[in-house]
């Protein structure tokens, strides 16, 4: 089994959309008070809109985890800038840009099998 990663396509929505609910279904049933199931109507569309649209090679990463031509998960990576005023600040290191996953998920039928971390390897090497 090959892990291929790609940018979204059209057709990934179904895929994206399954890969999305399994994860919300996952943290909903850890934390009720935080998470919470969205809505699956639209949201294939929606999902493969929103990361076509965020894709950026110098600011922002998405990448698809593809199997046998079908969308397995999905990654997005953003580069975060230093910040203004680190000295001002309690945390160390905000003096350094760094890079901020802004979502993983993997559909439930691929769990364990790689492309987790897949996905998270290249956001690493692309960082």
């Amino acid at each position: 089994m090959k892990i291929r990663l790609r940018r979204v396509r059209d057709g990934d929505g179904p895929q994206l959309a399954r890969a999305w609910l399994d994860q919300a279904q996952l943290y909903a049933a850890l934390d009720p008070e935080t998470f919470d199931v969205p809505d699956a109507a639209g949201l294939g569309r929606w999902l493969v809109d929103g990361l076509a649209e965020q894709a950026d090679p110098e600011r922002r990463l998405v990448l698809v985890a593809d199997i046998d031509a079908a969308a397995v998960g999905f990654v997005v990576a953003a580069v975060v800038p230093p910040h203004p005023a680190p000295e001002r600040q309690m945390q160390r290191r905000l003096d350094a840009r760094s890079v901020r996953i802004e979502a993983l998920v993997v559909r439930r039928d691929h769990w364990r099998r790689g492309g987790g971390t897949r996905l998270l390897t290249a956001v690493e090497d692309w960082a």
